[in-house]
């Protein structure tokens, strides 16, 4: 049970969200157009996605856009969440 969790932790934000959609490097690339290894870049902290990409990632795994930034890294401390 610690070992799980300890796998999970190590695991990026973004890499998380991907598996919880059920969705492989390969399936998401083809959802969204960029290649594994731009997948892989983001999910292992080398890249941040574009902001056309970041658009993208947030419909595929069904979250807003401040979920994709702080996955990313990005300080997203003082910026509203959207209303209504």
């Amino acid at each position: 049970m610690i070992e799980a969790n300890q796998d999970q932790q190590e695991k990026s934000l973004l890499r998380q969200l991907r598996e919880q959609n059920q969705l492989t490097q390969f399936q998401l690339r083809l959802l969204i157009g960029v290649s594994e290894r731009r997948v892989s870049d983001w999910e292992n902290g080398n890249a941040k996605p574009s902001l056309e990409n970041a658009v993208a990632l947030a419909r595929a795994y069904k979250v807003s856009l401040k979920v994709i930034c702080q996955a990313c890294g990005i300080d997203v401390a003082g910026v509203p969440d959207d209303e209504g």
